[in-house]
């Protein structure tokens, strides 16, 4: 399994958008850190949220548990097919 890159993130950061928190969930954080990010970067817009929440769960996977097989999993509810895609094209070209 692919350990997550930076552009992925990106890609995720530029279509996760007002599902936000449903991805959160997703992705195991819970209720509180949810709150807490939203509190802390709620002010500097729904970009700088997600990117946030995206950091949070990189921090609580921990470099070996970082892995595409493990956001897919997280996100195939949340986010739209041709997004996966990219995803998954930029592990592709990383080869």
């Amino acid at each position: 399994d692919y350990v997550v890159k930076e552009a992925q993130l990106d890609v995720l950061r530029e279509n996760i958008g007002i599902k936000w928190k449903r991805c959160a969930r997703g992705l195991g954080l819970t209720e509180v850190e949810i709150e807490t990010i939203e509190h802390d970067y709620g002010r500097d817009g729904l970009p700088e949220i997600v990117h946030q929440m995206l950091e949070h769960w990189r921090m609580k996977q921990g470099s070996l548990g970082c892995t595409i097989g493990r956001l897919y999993q997280a996100l195939q509810r949340y986010i739209k097919v041709d997004v996966i895609q990219k995803i998954l094209d930029l592990c592709d070209s990383a080869e």
